[in-house]
């Protein structure tokens, strides 16, 4: 929804093609950004529940 509004506010090629190829390109856009601040507080959230406490051993060393 946000793309389509971006569309029909700011881009006015007076063309079909080019405005539904700029709908798609900044459809594209915000989803890469989107994901990437949401990878970016998913990992955040992952260290700083993992820094809470001291690494302890289940007493299995496992060479791989």
């Amino acid at each position: 929804m946000p793309a389509l509004v971006i569309t029909e506010m700011f881009y006015k090629f007076h063309s079909f093609s080019l405005e539904c190829m700029a709908l798609l390109a900044t459809w594209l856009l915000l989803d890469v950004l989107i994901e990437w601040i949401v990878g970016c507080l998913k990992v955040k959230n992952l260290f700083s529940a993992r820094s809470g406490g001291v690494a302890t051993s289940n007493g299995k060393n496992i060479d791989r």
